[in-house]
């Protein structure tokens, strides 16, 4: 169980660490833009994990919507980078 959760936390945090660098030029150096952007991102990595276990402490009634924005977020980072790495890719062929 611990080989997994350092894997899922090595491979979460390089997905969120592609999407900040692939996200800074959008920002044009808003250093709170910067700011606010790190931080979910952070948030974003032990999210599941605390979801998990918040809810197996029986808070499963409060963290319905917390749920959904951190797994909508994973899916949606999920799709974020793999079409990104594709579209690298391409242009690297090109």
């Amino acid at each position: 169980m611990v080989i997994f959760l350092l894997v899922y936390i090595l491979l979460y945090s390089a997905m969120n660490g592609y999407a900040y660098c692939r996200l800074l030029p959008l920002l044009h150096g808003s250093r709170a833009g910067r700011s606010v952007v790190s931080l979910f991102l952070m948030a974003m990595v032990p999210a599941p994990i605390l979801i998990r276990l918040l809810e197996r402490s029986g808070w499963e009634s409060g963290l319905t919507i917390a749920a959904l924005l951190v797994f909508s977020w994973m899916g949606f980072l999920f799709l974020f980078v793999v079409f990104s790495l594709l579209l690298d890719c391409l242009r690297l062929l090109l």
